[in-house]
């Protein structure tokens, strides 16, 4: 049996029809992708869903470092989807001080993205998993210890989390599912339609309510789509908050300028 579900071809997004309103995260998630195929050109890969287990495993880790108030929220764009392999793969962070998800997934907030010192199972994918927008996270945190040892480079990376968390900095991502996919497939070609439905139906309620101060969001795209067609109660974003999605990029500074007042 293959890892990712299948799914059947009548599961169609557009731009016109929004889903109904008993449609799961998961069912939305499978209708993108069928539209994606058949939108497709015929020498691109095909686009394939992920694991329930993997997107709900990606939900518990950002889940992890909630904030118990969100005063800054950074929206990005995705996790990176599941990759062959990753299913099998299991993450175990030796003292780690409270019980954490186990599963493995291409996201930030898993402390076993990148680091393999904590992973066993699976393919030789995630042995590479290391993302350069750590380093956006890294230097929004506080100042970052470097610990030696096998271990060290999972110890920094729990005391920045842990410092972002109790800081009321919290990143999320406007898709629900990996738009990014593992080298060589090409991400996914998106729509507005996809981002601002994906985050004003089940990304934005988990956030109503939340006294937050300030909005940036990580990457071009991502951010027009949220202005031109915000969800409802959600605060303004500002069009100098909006940074392209490279953690390179001077924009990427202001980001991290700001978060220093939190």
């Amino acid at each position: 049996m293959s890892e990712f579900v299948d799914f059947p071809d009548e599961y169609y997004i557009n731009n016109t029809t929004p889903p109904p309103d008993d449609w799961s995260a998961y069912r939305f998630t499978k209708a993108c992708a069928a539209h994606l195929n058949a939108h497709r050109r015929k020498k691109e890969p095909a686009v394939s869903v992920e694991d329930k287990s993997y997107l709900d495993a990606v939900h518990a880790w950002r889940n992890l470092w909630r904030p118990e108030t969100v005063r800054l929220l950074v929206i990005g764009e995705s996790h990176v989807a599941q990759s062959i392999g990753d299913h099998a793969v299991r993450v175990a962070v030796p003292g780690a001080p409270k019980p954490f998800p186990d599963r493995f997934v291409r996201l930030m907030y898993c402390v076993g993205y990148g680091e393999p010192s904590v992973c066993t199972g699976g393919g030789p994918n995630w042995e590479n998993s290391a993302t350069p927008y750590w380093r956006i996270l890294m230097d929004m945190g506080g100042p970052v210890r470097q610990y030696g040892g096998r271990y060290g480079s999972v110890n920094t990376k729990l005391d920045v989390l842990v410092d972002l968390k109790a800081r009321g900095i919290w990143l999320v991502d406007a898709v629900i599912f990996g738009v990014y996919r593992v080298q060589p497939l090409p991400r996914l070609k998106i729509n507005d339609y996809m981002i601002q439905t994906s985050f004003s139906r089940y990304v934005w309620p988990e956030l109503a309510g939340e006294p937050i101060k300030d909005i940036w969001v990580l990457g071009t795209n991502i951010g027009k789509a949220l202005m031109n067609k915000p969800p409802a109660g959600m605060p303004a974003i500002k069009l100098d908050h909006i940074v392209p999605n490279n953690p390179y990029d001077p924009g990427v500074d202001r980001l991290i300028a700001a978060s220093k007042a939190y």
